[in-house]
């Protein structure tokens, strides 16, 4: 087991452990990477968070971040070249310190009496943590280095495997507090939004330089096989492909809960097609038809029927590609997807690996 000393200031007591300001705290990770123990001991004194005054972190913290457009992700993507994946992977090795470092700083803008939660500092500890390690990571100029670099990447994004629902308890804990301790209405909801986005933009900016190295492996080996993806982007995503994926999946889980399931109809335009990850539309039609079948089951229950109505989803295709999914008596949702791109910059496009939606596999 590796051990790390970091100097943290903090002031909270959990199951019997006293976390309190300039103390010292012992981090221990398995070989694999995973936390697996925290022991705190020093004096107490009065002051801010010090984790947070990381002098590195404030450096990287006010870089602007580079985004991933979608328009960029597929040029790199074709016609692959070694200079290309090389280019790709000096991005991500550029990029995710910087956007590890702003999410450090998220919880400065915290209240004091919430980052101090242990679930807290223990997030807090893992990001600095791949922060201090990936800022440190030598420059990638062969493909040798970016397969090292990868091998890294995936050790501290094992690391990180928990921190999900680690923070769900701490943000749990957090919400019970009274309202003297100075948390806004939201507040916390829109950090969790915040941290679960950044989450997702970080794993497509990964994933994808990292397809695109194993693909080009292939190519260079004569093993490559015809393919409708272009990195982690599926070409020619069917919307009524993944709709009817999704809904397999929650009709079983239905049918265990309530013993049978209503039947998802696919209207419009089901030929259409976007670029897209498909299993990020997936998730999202999947968290999405959980809340549409069990509102069609209460609201068939209030009209006294035996048998729930069946849900029709509707695609339409035109300059972008709306699906619509009704909830009985409560409206609708409406999911919106870009068709690829043509050289415009739109901050609300899916195709953003920032905006994504990524699933959180934890």
């Amino acid at each position: 087991k590796l051990q790390f000393l970091y100097l943290i200031g903090s002031a909270a007591r959990h199951d019997g452990y006293t976390c309190v300001a300039g103390d010292k705290m012992t981090i221990r990770l398995s070989a694999a990477g995973a936390l697996v123990a925290a022991r705190w001991t020093g004096a107490r004194r009065k002051s801010s968070l010090s984790i947070l005054d990381n002098p590195h972190v404030a450096q990287y913290a006010a870089v602007p971040k580079s985004e991933m457009t979608l328009k960029y992700a597929l040029e790199f993507a074709e016609n692959l070249t070694e200079k290309k994946v090389i280019s790709t992977g000096q991005y991500v090795h550029k990029e995710l310190p910087v956007r590890l470092a702003k999410v450090v700083q998220m919880f400065n803008h915290l209240p004091y009496i919430v980052t101090v939660n242990p679930y807290m500092i223990e997030v807090l500890l893992c990001y600095l943590i791949s922060f201090n390690a990936l800022r440190e990571r030598p420059p990638i100029r062969t493909l040798d280095d970016m397969r090292d670099y990868f091998t890294f990447v995936l050790r501290v994004a094992h690391m990180q495997r928990d921190v999900l629902t680690t923070l769900a308890k701490g943000i749990a804990e957090a919400k019970q507090l009274p309202a003297s301790a100075g948390i806004q209405e939201g507040e916390l909801d829109a950090f969790m939004d915040s941290f679960v986005s950044q989450r997702i933009g970080r794993r497509v900016i990964v994933s994808h330089p990292q397809t695109l190295l194993c693909r080009y492996e292939e190519e260079q080996a004569g093993r490559a096989k015809d393919s409708d993806f272009l990195g982690v982007f599926a070409k020619h995503c069917r919307p009524k492909d993944v709709i009817e994926s999704a809904a397999r999946k929650v009709a079983a889980l239905c049918e265990k809960r309530f013993g049978s399931a209503p039947e998802v109809v696919v209207s419009g335009d089901a030929d259409a097609s976007v670029v897209y990850i498909p299993s990020h539309l997936e998730y999202i039609l999947v968290e999405i038809l959980k809340n549409c079948m069990r509102h069609t089951f209460k609201w068939g229950m209030c009209q006294g029927r035996k048998q729930p109505a069946p849900i029709e989803v509707t695609i339409c295709d035109g300059r972008d590609c709306v699906i619509r999914i009704p909830r009985p008596g409560r409206g609708g949702f409406s999911l919106e997807s870009a068709h690829a791109p043509d050289g415009e910059s739109d901050n609300h496009r899916p195709g953003r690996a920032e905006n994504g939606g990524v699933p959180p596999r934890d």
